[in-house]
């Protein structure tokens, strides 16, 4: 019992527990869809747009959270341009876009003069770096997502499996994919300190690809993506206290061996 009990006693872990619970949440939404629509690679592009904003804010020596969130939607807002203008393979310009920001953080950093902040609590994830202003962020970015999950659940299944029909059906394709990736760079932004910027893809694919080995229909998926990430999140924190290693390495480390399990009970049944 004091595996569990003992980390609950300072303040730090438990806004680390809720914060990973409510992000939990929006990532088994959002995921699912993300996995949906092979668009994996999207993640990791808003979070090296995040850490630009991170790396300029340590250089400036602003507030991180608003240089967080507008570059992460500075890369929202690239991706969208190149999803409707198609000038090449999206793989290879969402790729590009992602080496170009972390290669701008890299030299952002090194300018940085004196005492240089602790970069890597960004790039893995650490329960130490998050405080009441990123619990409230948490909790309203989870409500906006969920609002738009239930207003446009349905078209959204349908962009993401053909998104022509709903174009012909009447469907604002292009509103709606905005309002998605808007969703999915709030998360991903809020989602650096406990998950870092190099494994939040991970925390976005791996339930709902777990989810995916298991369930029926999608339904089934949303509600096993939200049990794996939830279970993922909350053993991987109490793990990484114990263990004093990064938080986000400790969820996914947890979240792929749950993977593994149901890959192989998977397997057995078949």
């Amino acid at each position: 019992m004091h595996f569990f009990i003992d980390p609950l006693t300072f303040s730090f872990f438990y806004r680390a527990l809720i914060i990973g619970l409510l992000l939990a949440f929006s990532c088994a939404l959002l995921g699912n869809f993300i996995v949906l629509r092979r668009e994996a690679i999207m993640s990791h592009t808003i979070s090296h747009s995040a850490l630009f904003g991170i790396s300029l804010a340590l250089f400036l020596n602003y507030n991180i959270n608003i240089f967080l969130f507008l570059a992460a939607f500075i890369g929202i807002l690239m991706i969208f341009a190149l999803k409707n203008f198609r000038l090449m393979a999206s793989d290879s310009s969402l790729e590009i876009i992602a080496q170009t920001f972390i290669a701008a953080s890299i030299i952002i950093i090194s300018q940085i003069k004196g005492y240089k902040p602790d970069i890597m609590q960004f790039l893995f994830g650490d329960i130490l770096a998050v405080n009441q202003q990123d619990v409230l962020l948490s909790v309203i970015i989870s409500i906006l997502t969920f609002i738009f999950f239930i207003l446009f659940k349905d078209k959204l299944l349908q962009i993401t499996f053909n998104e022509e029909l709903a174009k012909s059906s009447g469907a604002k394709v292009s509103k709606i994919n905005f309002i998605f990736f808007l969703c999915l760079g709030l998360t991903i932004a809020i989602s650096l300190k406990i998950i870092g910027a190099i494994l939040i893809s991970a925390f976005l694919i791996i339930p709902a690809n777990t989810a995916k080995i298991l369930a029926k229909n999608f339904r089934q998926m949303y509600v096993y993506a939200l049990i794996f990430a939830i279970l993922g999140t909350t053993i991987g924190l109490f793990a990484s206290y114990h263990l004093d290693t990064p938080s986000g390495a400790m969820i996914v480390i947890t979240l792929s061996l749950i993977l593994t399990i149901a890959s192989i009970i998977k397997k057995a049944a078949n």
